[in-house]
């Protein structure tokens, strides 16, 4: 359905509206969400106000549904209506920076979105295509868009080849699937950059992400690969366990993963070996310890 939303903070119930195409509510966690029906994620609205989006990365929304728009012609003019009704603009209590714009499709899509000079049409473009990447990965059975970019890289290493085509086959998916999916994404670069994980870098990220930024203009500005950016942030909100593949795999969580590593390296082993009692390949162990160890240990403990 076509609608026209009211988004609530939760924390300080300052309220945002919009408009979104094709698309349903759910509720997840106790909390009604928008789903983008194309790509089966949540959507938290498309505001340039810096407000907003820093408090989307730290509070909970509730949406809520002001009118269910039949005509997709008249979704700008029902939204005007609404936010002149409420008096958004002006009111403090609500995000809105101004009234909907009125252009021609092709001049709103020329217009700059950001600070950073990301044009409309180049920002839909870019995170729609990271969102398409996320649900593919979901249909192959990965709970994020890294996890499966990490799969790949482990495929690859352990056949010693980088044929994706035979990867593609392994995953049950026509041959050009998979290469369609990381051709431009350096995964050796990509592993490496989530290995040695930094706070620095994820208050970075975040800052920038708060300011509008699109998931790959941060990868240009920070001279990392998206994937990258995606591994700091995520693409998915809809659920709250962090059990990851590897892990699960082995029948465990990803906490109780992480305990059996220490407790083979407290015995003595280095994590390499500890990884290979309890079969895992390659660098997973490493991952999946280091992983662990953000998670319990604070970051001031090492000073």
């Amino acid at each position: 359905m076509n609608i026209i939303y009211r988004l609530t903070n939760l924390t300080n119930y300052r309220k945002y509206i919009g408009q979104k195409v094709e698309c349903t509510i759910q509720n997840i966690d106790g909390i009604d969400t928008i789903i983008n029906n194309k790509t089966g994620l949540p959507y938290y609205g498309s505001s340039s106000n810096v407000e907003m989006n820093r408090d989307l990365s730290i509070h909970k929304f509730k949406a809520e549904i002001l009118e269910v728009v039949k005509d997709r012609k008249l979704m700008c003019q029902q939204e005007d209506y609404w936010i002149r009704k409420y008096n958004a603009v002006e009111d403090r209590n609500y995000y809105n920076l101004t009234y909907p714009l009125h252009y021609n499709k092709r001049d709103f899509q020329s217009a700059v979105r950001n600070e950073f000079g990301e044009l409309y049409k180049e920002y839909s473009i870019n995170e729609s295509s990271i969102a398409r990447r996320a649900s593919n990965a979901k249909k192959l059975g990965f709970k994020t868009l890294t996890d499966f970019y990490i799969d790949v890289y482990d495929r690859i290493k352990e056949q010693k080849v980088q044929n994706l085509a035979e990867i593609a086959r392994s995953y049950n998916v026509e041959r050009h699937t998979i290469s369609r999916l990381v051709q431009d994404v350096n995964l050796d670069k990509f592993i490496k950059e989530i290995d040695v994980y930094s706070s620095k870098t994820h208050n970075k990220i975040v800052e920038l992400r708060s300011r509008g930024a699109s998931i790959k203009k941060i990868g240009e500005l920070l001279n990392l690969e998206f994937a990258t950016i995606t591994y700091y942030i995520g693409t998915n909100k809809i659920s709250k366990q962090k059990d990851f593949l590897v892990s699960k795999n082995l029948g465990y969580t990803e906490d109780e993963l992480g305990y059996k590593i220490m407790d083979l390296v407290l015995k003595g082993n280095n994590i390499r070996t500890a990884g290979i009692k309890l079969g895992l390949k390659g660098q997973q162990a490493q991952r999946s310890f280091y992983r662990f160890l953000r998670k319990k240990v604070e970051i001031n403990d090492f000073n």
